[in-house]
């Protein structure tokens, strides 16, 4: 590190000198500190700082322990770069020694395990990453009831991957084990609970409790702004959060300034064919449809579908042509919207299986689209299908299944199944009659935007 730059970092309190001792017998883990804490505050000496740490744990007699702490820390400088293939190889080497050494360096092995995660992640390798979040989830268990927070981390991250996928029980179990913890001053008002809060109002969403969602991802975003060692990435998750919320408020305008604000920081720190993009795209396309743009929304929602298919993410594409679907059928091109219909919903199945939130959407729109074809007998099967989906992910109790009931009583009408209409419809007035029910038609996918009637 050059003098120059010593003495600025010196005066400013980000870096301490050694000692004379420290001069013979160097601390490794003194000099991190401070490389780390100059990470953290964004100093362009972190990398200098990191050198030195990496250089003095190349001398020390401990099977590479020391360097594969210190590498482990730099893979997150690298993360915050987007550097994403070096701080990969920089992890990859890391786990291959601290997993030897998990007793000594169990802190530092879970906190590799996570980054690992949050990068198989961002290259949609989803099977890896909840992989890599179960192992860190049982390396963090031994260590919660002194240092809680990595364990709370990582069950709400995991949370989130059950919620991708459809399992709200798994995801609420996990959620209920970080609550146990989230009081801790470690965790409270800190960055480490920001995936539970994130996840928790995702739960609430998918059972049709709008506000409270819209209180967790509120929350989830004071914490990141007010913590400066957050990254641009985790607040545009948490700006993609709230504006869902937002949406399902009906609070358009909000939503549509969220979603600008994280569509801004992901284009800054991605690719620009990065499916993550998408994710931003398809609900601002979704804005434009209810504005009547419709020309601004379907090139928006081409350009996302382009953008997932490319990075081999059909869970994303699938949400895509569905929206597009949607559009097509505002616009009266309803026979253009039939086979987006059946292509989203082909790979929603394969990707969620046939009992999903994203499935139950598809066979609901496909069902609607044939209805006003008049092709009768080919949407009972779909409505039916999508009323036993809906009951079976915990959404019985809301307005979206009182309006499937309300459909599929009148198709049964029109194939002179009047009894069973009878049935139907009667259930569905219940509903709403106890209050259950709000507006029908509502979607809550994870990616997918209300639809305006």
């Amino acid at each position: 590190m050059s003098s120059l730059l010593q003495g600025i970092l010196v005066s400013a309190g980000l870096l301490m000198l050694p000692t004379a001792a420290e001069e013979t017998n160097p601390d490794w883990r003194r000099f991190l500190e401070q490389a780390e804490k100059l990470r953290e505050a964004g100093s362009p000496g972190a990398e200098e700082a990191f050198q030195l740490a990496s250089g003095i744990t190349r001398d020390l007699n401990d099977e590479g322990v020391a360097t594969a702490i210190v590498e482990g820390s730099l893979a997150v400088l690298r993360i915050r770069q987007d550097s994403y293939a070096e701080a990969e190889q920089l992890l990859v080497r890391a786990l291959a020694v601290l997993e030897g050494h998990a007793n000594e360096a169990g802190e530092d092995l879970v906190a590799a395990l996570h980054n690992m995660a949050f990068l198989k992640g961002q290259a949609g390798l989803l099977t890896e990453r909840e992989s890599y979040l179960q192992r860190g989830i049982d390396r963090a268990e031994r260590t919660a009831s002194v240092r809680p927070g990595p364990l709370v981390q990582l069950l709400g991250t995991l949370a989130s991957v059950h919620l991708e996928k459809g399992r709200l029980s798994q995801a609420e179990a996990l959620l209920e084990r970080s609550q146990v913890f989230e009081a801790h001053p470690s965790v409270i008002h800190q960055l480490n609970r920001v995936p539970s809060l994130i996840s928790a109002s995702e739960l609430h969403l998918r059972r049709g409790e709008s506000s409270r969602a819209r209180e967790k991802a509120a929350l989830a975003l004071q914490i990141v702004e007010r913590n400066e060692g957050s990254l641009e990435i985790e607040l545009a998750g948490t700006l993609h959060q709230l504006a869902r919320a937002e949406t399902e408020l009906g609070r358009l305008r909000e939503a549509e300034a969220h979603w600008k604000r994280a569509l801004e920081i992901l284009r800054k720190h991605l690719p620009e064919n990065h499916p993550q993009l998408a994710t931003a795209l398809i609900p601002l396309a979704a804005i434009a449809r209810v504005k009547g743009a419709v020309e601004e929304s379907e090139r928006l929602l081409r350009s996302a579908v382009r953008i997932a298919e490319r990075g081999n993410r059909p869970d994303i594409t699938s949400v895509a042509l569905y929206e597009l679907a949607l559009l097509h059928v505002s616009g009266k091109r309803r026979t253009e919207a039939e086979p987006l219909f059946r292509s989203s919903l082909a790979l929603t199945q394969r990707e969620f299986g046939t009992r999903s939130t994203q499935a139950a959407l598809c066979m609901a729109g496909l069902a609607g689209s044939l209805v006003a074809l008049r092709r009768y007998e080919e949407a009972e099967p779909l409505l039916r299908e999508a009323i036993v989906t809906v009951e079976q992910i915990g959404r019985e109790n809301d307005g979206w299944l009182a309006g499937l009931l309300q459909r599929h009583s009148e198709v049964l009408r029109r194939l002179k199944r009047k009894e069973e209409a009878g049935v139907v419809a009667q259930r569905a007035q219940s509903l709403r009659a106890l209050g259950l029910a709000a507006q029908a038609g509502q979607s809550v996918d994870v990616l997918v935007l209300k639809r305006k009637r």
